[in-house]
Formats: C-alpha cells, structure tokens, sequence
C-alpha cells in the first residue's frame, strides 16, 4: 500500500493526493508505524541488533536481545504522581519478562528531556519489575544529551539518529545468512527512508547529517545522508 500510495498508484482528487503525500512523507506518526510496524516482524534478535545494536550509549549499557518481545505503537499510559501530566503516550514500546524496552521518535523537532523523562518514569512504574531501556530515535541535542545522562534514572538510555538506524538495516541486508523474507521486510523499510530522503551512504567518510534546526520544526529535506 505505501509503494502504492507513494507512486501515484491510488486514485484521489489532487487536494487530496496533496494532503495525502504530506502525510506520507513529514508526518512522524505516519512513519513510526511503516518503520516500527514492519521491525515487528522480524525475529526478536534481529530487530533489537538493527534498534539497539548501532545506538549510542548514553547512560548505562546496552542490553542483550530477549527470547521474544511483543510491541504497542502508542500505548496510553496513566502517568505516576511525580509526573505533571495525567497520561503519557510513548511511540513504541517493547515489552519481555524483565524487560521493557521504549523508543521516542522524532523526525522533525529535536528530543527534549522533559518528554524522555516522563516516558521514563511512567513505564517503570507500568513495569516494576523490568529493566527500562529508552531509545531516542532523531535529534538530540548536546544540551539534552547532557541532562539527560546526569539527571535522567532510566537505567539505559541510548540515542539513534535515523542515518544510523539507515546504516544497521544497510549492513544487515547486505549481510549474508539473512532469510530472503527477512531481507524483503527490511528492503520495505529501505524504501520508507528513501522516500523520506535518507539515502545509503557509500563510505563511511560520506556520512554527512544535516539535523533539523532545534528552535524550530524544520523542513525534513535538511535530513540529507551524502
């Protein structure tokens, strides 16, 4: 369907083909459910390596892949006392025996601790007895990057920009071993960041970010891997 949408096979009227395409292509919802929706069918190990695997650590340590995980995209989430707002609403959550993973997704604006913090705190307190792993997918600034590994208490906090989420599902297509069906999901999710503008680097020295502008919600084509 998005190949479809995305290539001008569906039929709409041009207002709606317009606000159509401006969904598919900036909305941040939109894309964590064509991402996010597709890693859910991978094989639990390969999903963690190509999210957790090429994240920076920023406070305490990466986690090994669990047996088996199930994901919520969005869950609703009633907010602890110390957390000043009634519901939190994290981008996708995956969740094993003693284990809780969280990834907050941004396309446009940067991260702001405030957001990770209150993910943080609501799902340790939604799962007592698990190990919070927080993933921030987008831009975070150094700012940010800094509170959050001196004042945050989620025990492992890691960032991931898209062009490195680009690179791990790169090495893992090209990598040999992979099944075919497994390869063609993670082509899906190639083809999603393409159309996005998040083009493959050729060598590592050509790996060159332009990240959106942190006062304000920039247009995406500044995200450019060149």
């Amino acid at each position: 369907m998005w190949l479809a949408l995305t290539n001008g096979k569906v039929r709409l009227e041009r207002d709606a083909r317009r606000a159509l395409d401006h969904e598919l292509r900036h909305a941040e919802d939109v894309l964590t459910s064509m991402v996010f929706g597709r890693l859910a069918y991978l094989p639990p190990q390969l999903a963690w390596e190509i999210v957790v695997g090429a994240a920076e650590v920023l406070r305490g340590s990466r986690v090994p892949a669990p047996g088996a995980f199930s994901q919520e995209l969005w869950p609703t989430l009633r907010a602890p006392d110390d957390v000043q707002q009634d519901r939190v609403e994290p981008d996708v959550v995956w969740t094993a025996p003693e284990l809780a993973l969280v990834v907050e997704v941004k396309w446009h604006a940067p991260h702001t601790a405030g957001q990770i913090r209150n993910e943080q705190w609501t799902v340790a307190a939604h799962h007592p007895d698990c190990h919070v792993v927080m993933v921030a997918l987008g831009s975070v600034p150094r700012a940010v990057r800094e509170q959050l590994a001196r004042d945050c208490e989620v025990p492992s906090l890691l960032a991931l920009s898209w062009a490195e989420l680009r690179a791990s599902i790169d090495r893992v297509v090209e990598r040999q071993g992979v099944a075919a069906h497994h390869r063609l999901v993670l082509e899906d999710v190639l083809g999603i960041l393409e159309s996005r503008g998040l083009r493959k680097a050729q060598h590592l020295s050509d790996l060159h970010i332009e990240r959106p502008r942190e006062t304000a919600e920039g247009d995406m084509a500044r995200w450019r891997v060149t």
